[in-house]
């Protein structure tokens, strides 16, 4: 040792024992500062606030800081910021602590910052500081200091040891706070479980390998019906419908062998003893298995009920009579039923996704593809008629479809139904009915031809047969011949009564019968029933009576034709089929109300009765009660057939009351409208036939046209004859032409005031001649007046539309002709002065100025200047005009527009007659309208104040020239009254009225008061 070592150095010394202790103050302080750190943590929950606890007691010994961050690592390697969002970090992006990490050692960071200012003192040295959380070796953390500073350099060096005993101090603290906190999830976790297991619509249970319940939802009591406690510790097997328990075996099989069960579906037994359809999902997890199920009874149930509904649908479709079909938007088949097989002859496979393509030629399958298009590109229904060949039978078949499209929730069209119906049968049998019906009509119109042509051919000898007769007894003669002229007169018109039978019913049968509404004298009808067969029933000796009770309206409207008809059958069959006793016929009142009246005829007689079981051979026709019948009394048997359809026509039936061999009675009750509730009742009767009197009718009915020259055109000689005989006893002039060439010739070389046409004759017909005449103008006022054997109503009616003014049937009536020529030849005004003038010759002046709308000459003439005979005349238009133009308005209203035409045409004609100049013309403008199906308010409303103004003036006529003050002579009425007493007697009891009464009141009357 130099003699220096063991000098003692007291500066070294000095040095050495403060660095000890220095070292000792260090360790003390380390000491201390443990000590300092355990007492200072304070108890604040979680681990956040014992970090930070512990952050802040490190820091008030070390120094200051400005930033503390502290990242714990989990096992997953997951970092947790405790000072910061407490969100988990997948990486730390701090590069210092990103050093740390990666190497496990404390990294130092200078900084920028100086003179800080900690606790008073001003402090050097501030860095960032970085250093790992150790434990065992394993990074348990990582802490971060930014800008810190130390009061005691000495310290630095011992931070990070401290830190990281102060780390694994608080590490099972933080452990214990993770497992808490993992605790407290999973028991929140586990009551969530709880809660929806227990209140789970859904039936969850977990069951062991053996079968046996280990637990179950409350559910299962809501379905089984059992309480879980009974379910629980039980085997579900016990439960299984016998017929399910070997699947469910098999199932609980795959369980144990650790695979998944899905959509399992049993039945389980309900505590009532039905049985629940269960759909399962069961897991196995070691010796359990986890199951979750859900009751699917009542689904089942459905599928059953509408698997059911399928089926009778499917039965449905496919055995209705009907081809019903669907197709996809490409046209392809998605079901065709058993009619679309069978129709086409294939097999379901053969048509289901294919298009018409297969079924149909090209023609047919491209207008059943337009229709298609309509249906899936446009969205319409459709109807039509399909036809088309089927390419599988060879068949051109026709089809009635209605094709509709089907739509998904949202509107979009996914297919077309289609329902088509076979109609080619029907089509046929169309084709054939056509066929048969033009057949019939032809047939039909054969029978019609043949009725007219047969009608004409009897109607014209028979023209001559009653037209010869009736001159015959015009002249002078023995009562024997003058017998046999009445009954041959008789049996022709017998003759013709038998063809007017044929004819009606063939009308009938037809539908060509129309029923009129005209007015009519009750009066009188019964009067023309009384003519015709009084004088039968006497020849019988039988008693005859036609009594009207009192009180019964004279005048009414109906169809006064069509009930003659009727009755006069009522009463020849009486007459017919009765030896002894009489034949009766009465009118009485049934009902009335205003203007309506139920009238009641019957006819009664005591003749030889009808039994219960012939009753109902009554109104067939072409037959009698019995063969023998026909044989005895003869007839056609039409007679009664006819007016029961008649009768039925006017709203009427037949009622029949009889007893054999006592006799029968008819009845039936008949609408009507009252015309004039005010008129009198005359019964009037007119006598037979005696020598002169036709030559007197005539004579009288046609003076006003006496001296006129008129054209008869006819083919037949009796005819001929037949009507130049009833002209000359007219006073009329004739000519005769044999066919239509012949008159065309006379009437170019002669002027004639009307001509009499027929319409068949040889060379040229009336048709024809007719046409020809209306050819040349000055010729087109010349009367031309049909006479025919044709009596149907298109026979009329073709005559007037070629241009002729007007018919007359054969056999010709000469009363008839005559009335005809006069209301068609207008006289020539110097003939006026001719006539025979009433006692106030003066005052036709000063009448016709009084009434200047109407146009009278006319109208004088034709009534041969009798002023009774012209008021008469314009008191029937006033009544018949009422009733015809409400029945016009009523037509127009009502939109019977055909109906309405006929209305004015008729109120026109009878306006022209009665020289109504202004109502004829606005009539006849009115007429042209609804000729052509339509009339204009302006004018109607014209017509109704120009009708009205018409009305009105006859009015002031009717009233300012009453018939009573015009006479033509003197007469004493004191010679009249004796037979008028009389007269009135027998009409207040409804008694006979002979002959002889009413000539003498007729020969005691004033000529002109003579109808």
């Amino acid at each position: 040792m130099s003699p220096g070592e063991n000098d003692t150095n007291p500066a070294m010394e000095v040095d050495h024992l403060r660095a000890r202790m220095v070292k000792l103050a260090n360790e003390k302080a380390y000491l201390e500062l443990v000590v300092r750190l355990i007492e200072s943590i304070d108890p604040l929950p979680g681990i956040k606030g014992m970090l930070a606890s512990l952050m802040n007691s490190i820091m008030e010994i070390v120094g200051g800081t400005d930033t503390v961050i502290y990242y714990w690592i989990d096992d997953e390697l997951n970092y947790f910021n405790f000072f910061g969002n407490h969100e988990i970090l997948k990486t730390v992006d701090d590069p210092l602590v990103r050093q740390v990490i990666d190497h496990h050692q404390l990294v130092e960071e200078e900084t920028d910052k100086t003179n800080l200012l900690v606790n008073g003192f001003q402090l050097q040295h501030a860095c960032n500081w970085a250093f790992p959380l150790l434990e065992s070796n394993n990074l348990i953390g990582v802490i971060k200091l930014e800008n810190i500073h130390f009061n005691s350099e000495p310290l630095r060096k011992y931070l990070p040891i401290f830190f990281n005993h102060a780390a694994l101090i608080l590490s099972n603290e933080i452990r214990n706070y993770s497992r808490q906190k993992a605790e407290e999830a999973l028991r929140q976790k586990t009551r969530e479980l709880d809660s929806y297991f227990n209140n789970a619509m859904d039936l969850f249970c977990i069951a062991n390998i053996e079968g046996y319940f280990v637990k179950l939802n409350p559910a299962w009591e809501h379905t089984l019906g059992y309480p879980i406690a009974d379910l629980q510790g039980q085997s579900f097997m016990n439960l299984v419908h016998p017929d399910d328990k070997e699947i469910t075996l098999g199932a609980l099989s795959t369980l144990a062998n650790g695979q998944v069960v899905s959509r399992f579906i049993n039945r389980f037994r309900h505590k009532n003893g039905t049985y629940r359809w269960i759909e399962w999902h069961s897991q196995p997890q070691g010796a359990l298995i986890y199951a979750a199920a859900h009751d699917i009874t009542e689904q089942r149930r459905l599928e059953t009920d509408l698997r059911q509904s399928e089926h009778k649908l499917m039965e449905v479709l496919e055995n209705v009579s009907a081809c019903i079909y669907l197709k996809d938007t490409q046209g392809c088949y998605l079901f065709a039923n058993r009619m679309v097989r069978e129709l086409w002859r294939v097999n379901p496979e053969d048509i289901i996704g294919y298009s018409d393509d297969k079924f149909f030629d090209t023609e047919s399958k491209a207008i059943i593809l337009q229709n298609d298009q309509r249906v899936l590109v446009n969205g319409e229904t459709i109807r039509c008629e399909e036809t088309g060949t089927v390419t599988t039978t060879g068949q051109t078949m026709t089809y009635w479809s209605v094709k509709l499209p089907l739509r998904k929730e949202d509107g979009t069209i996914y297919a077309l139904c289609g329902i088509s119906t076979d109609i080619t049968e029907r089509i046929q049998t169309e084709s054939a009915l056509r066929e048969a019906k033009e057949l019939a009509e032809q047939a039909a119109k054969s029978k019609s031809e043949f009725l007219a042509n047969m009608s004409h051919e009897i109607r014209t000898p028979m023209n001559g047969i009653i037209g010869l007769t009736q001159l015959a007894l015009n002249q002078p003669s023995t009562q024997e011949v003058r017998n046999y002229l009445n009954k041959a007169l008789l049996s022709s018109q017998n003759l013709l009564g038998i063809l007017n039978d044929i004819l009606d019913f063939s009308k009938i049968e037809a539908d060509r019968m129309e029923i009129e509404k005209a007015p009519f004298d009750l009066d009188t009808l019964m009067d023309n029933l009384r003519n015709l067969f009084e004088i039968r029933a006497h020849a019988k000796k039988l008693d005859f009576a036609i009594a009207v009770q009192a009180g019964i309206p004279r005048n009414l409207t109906g169809d006064a034709l069509r009930l003659q008809q009727i009755l006069a059958n009522l009463l020849s069959n009486a007459i017919k089929f009765t030896e002894h006793g009489g034949v009766f016929l009465t009118v009485s009142l049934k009902h009335r109300s205003g203007t309506k009246v139920l009238l009641s005829f019957t006819v009664k007689d005591t003749g030889i009765g009808i039994t219960q079981s012939d009753k109902d051979k009554l109104f067939q026709p072409f037959s009698q009660v019995d063969g023998s019948i026909t044989r005895r009394f003869g007839g056609t048997g039409l007679g009664l057939a006819i007016s029961h359809k008649l009768l039925a026509m006017m709203d009427g039936h037949f009622f029949v009351d009889s007893q054999p061999d006592s006799g029968t009675s008819f009845l039936f009750d008949l609408p009507l409208v009252i015309t004039d509730k005010d008129k009198p009742r005359l019964t009037r009767h007119r006598n037979n036939l005696h020598a002169g009197s036709l030559s007197n009718e005539l004579s009288n009915l046609g003076h006003s046209i006496r001296g006129k020259r008129i054209l008869l055109v006819e083919d037949n000689e009796v005819n001929q004859q037949v009507v130049k005989e009833f002209l000359k006893l007219s006073g009329i002039l004739v000519d005769v032409a044999n066919n239509g060439k012949e008159a065309l010739e006379k009437i170019g070389q002669q002027n004639f005031d009307a001509v009499l046409m027929d319409i068949q004759m040889p060379v040229m017909g009336g048709i024809e001649a007719t046409r020809e005449l209306r050819k040349h103008q000055h010729l087109a006022e010349l009367p031309i007046i049909a006479l025919s054997a044709g009596v149907t109503m298109s026979e009329r009616e073709n005559c007037l539309a070629q241009g002729m003014n007007d018919f007359i049937s054969k056999p010709i009536n000469p009363e008839d002709l005559i009335s005809t020529l006069v209301l068609w030849i207008n006289p020539e005004k110097e003939r006026l002065a001719k006539m025979a003038e009433p006692v106030m010759d003066t005052s036709w002046i000063a009448f016709c100025a009084a009434f200047p709308e109407f146009d009278l000459t006319h109208l004088i003439q034709m009534v041969g200047g009798s002023r009774i005979a012209l008021i008469n005349l314009f008191s029937l238009f006033h009544q018949q005009a009422l009733i015809d133009a409400r029945q016009l308005i009523t037509d127009i209203e009502e939109g019977a527009l055909d109906k309405a035409e006929k209305q004015a045409h008729k109120l026109k004609g009878a306006a022209g007659n009665m020289g109504a100049k202004n109502l004829y013309r606005i009539t006849e403008a009115l007429d042209n309208q609804l000729k052509n199906n339509e009339h204009h308010p302006d004018t109607v409303n014209a017509w109704r104040a120009i009708f009205e103004k018409t009305l009105l003036d006859i009015t002031q006529m009717l009233h300012q020239y009453p018939a009573a003050t015009f006479h033509s002579g003197q007469h004493d009425v004191n010679e009249t009254e004796p037979g008028l007493d009389e007269l009135d007697k027998l009409l207040t009891e409804n008694s006979f009225i002979n002959d002889a009464l009413l000539d003498s009141i007729r020969q005691s009357l004033p000529v002109d008061w003579l109808d």
